[in-house]
């Protein structure tokens, strides 16, 4: 933990970042909406953020704040540290949009883990009658992995994706959105290429008529690494939009 804090401070504190989104073509309402999640572990107290100055919460290492409306427009957002900004931004949100905002660790070959600030556009339209939808995000420090989802406690595969990474400086790869029947699944993920498991999950639980995101995160190397969930309440809706470009298409299993 103290190497992740060391490279954390000596990076973060030259760390701006400028995210811009775009909106989407079934923004329906006035403002945006924003969830961040605190994914660094080992820092030695909790950050408070900022947004033009204002001081929003305070909050740890798992914590998950939001979603808060945001009328549309460009923040600068700041993370503080005993008072001291450790990392900033400037996000510019559309109006209809579902965000989350992510501060984690990243993979650094023969080196200590970077950190960094990633922005997520999410699904945020209805599932489908009946039905369930499953995204998975690589923010850990941790290497390439392959993706494998499998429902019940048996080998049924769903879907999977290949060579999944974070590396430092590059953006974080997501699986998904995939439309599912709501039931119990679980996620695999190997060493990218092998057969080699990285980490099993336990069995969880995904509801009718919800979003969930699965984030890997912490550090493979000292033990910190698991998944963490984040819901939206989305309802059944229509279709539900596709991710962002270049992921899969909805899948739904028979």
């Amino acid at each position: 933990m103290k190497q992740h804090l060391v490279r954390i401070m000596s990076v973060m504190a030259a760390l701006v970042i400028t995210l811009t989104l775009v909106a989407s073509s079934q923004a329906n309402d006035t403002q945006a909406k924003l969830t961040v999640i605190h994914a660094i572990p080992g820092l030695p107290e909790p950050v408070e953020v900022f947004a033009n100055g204002a001081s929003l919460f305070s909050f740890d290492y798992k914590d998950s704040a939001g979603p808060l409306k945001l009328d549309p427009g460009t923040y600068d957002l700041e993370v503080k540290l005993a008072g001291a900004t450790v990392l900033s931004a400037s996000a510019t949100v559309e109006a209809g949009n579902n965000y989350t905002a992510i501060a984690h660790l990243t993979r650094v070959e023969n080196g200590d883990p970077g950190i960094a600030l990633s922005l997520f556009e999410n699904a945020a339209g209805g599932t489908g009658p009946g039905l369930t939808r499953l995204s998975v995000r690589h923010v850990a420090d941790a290497p390439a992995v392959d993706v494998y989802l499998y429902r019940g406690g048996g080998q049924r595969l769903i879907a999977s994706v290949e060579d999944a990474s974070n590396e430092d400086g590059a953006t974080p790869s997501q699986v998904g959105p995939v439309k599912l029947r709501p039931g119990a699944y679980r996620v695999e993920l190997n060493v990218a290429g092998t057969d080699t498991a990285a980490f099993e999950s336990d069995k969880f639980v995904l509801n009718p008529h919800k979003a969930y995101i699965v984030y890997a995160i912490g550090s493979i190397d000292d033990g910190s690494f698991e998944l963490f969930f984040q819901t939206l309440n989305v309802g059944k809706g229509g279709k539900a939009p596709k991710g962002p470009k270049g992921n899969p298409a909805p899948i739904i299993p028979k």
